[in-house]
């Protein structure tokens, strides 16, 4: 999922790009300019913040990988 996507999610959701900017360090600015398409990229750690914020609203998507279970040699 991109950024503009998350963002949208979380607009529809009721966040302001303000209240999205309180929550994860990116500037309401950069929020506008990746809505238009003119951005489309963000430093790591506001990238996670934003993944962060977004997992907390959207239960369709589960990050988890599920490891298979290690086998015992007998």
């Amino acid at each position: 999922m991109t950024l503009k996507e998350k963002i949208l999610f979380l607009t529809s959701q009721g966040y302001t790009q303000q209240k999205i900017e309180e929550e994860t360090g990116i500037a309401q600015s950069s929020i506008s300019r990746i809505l238009m398409g003119v951005q489309q990229s963000v430093q790591y750690e506001k990238g996670e913040a934003l993944n962060t914020l977004y997992r907390k609203f959207d239960t369709r998507s589960s990050h988890e990988i599920k490891m298979p279970s290690a086998q015992v040699a007998s």
